[in-house]
């Protein structure tokens, strides 16, 4: 299931996957994930593998920004259980 290492849980990678994107970026990576669900590792490089086989993902970044979660703003809590 090709496990590299631990965290507090299991680490595996999935990989490689060719990423093709703007400017300089036309490489391979491999991505570390943190799981204890060792099937997801398996079920994310068998995706890598079909996009692979096909030439790889092209990317555009069109922004920047970062969210953590999803916020919902109410007036008060009447609302919010509405």
């Amino acid at each position: 299931e090709n496990f590299v290492g631990y965290t507090k849980v299991p680490v595996g990678l999935a990989g490689p996957l060719r990423i093709q994107g703007s400017k300089d970026t036309n490489d391979e990576f491999y991505a570390p994930l943190a799981t204890v669900e060792s099937p997801l590792v398996v079920s994310c490089s068998r995706g890598r593998k079909a996009l692979y086989r096909c030439g790889g993902v092209h990317f555009q970044v069109l922004g920047e920004g970062m969210s953590r979660a999803p916020v919902s703003m109410f007036a008060d809590t009447t609302d919010a259980v509405a």
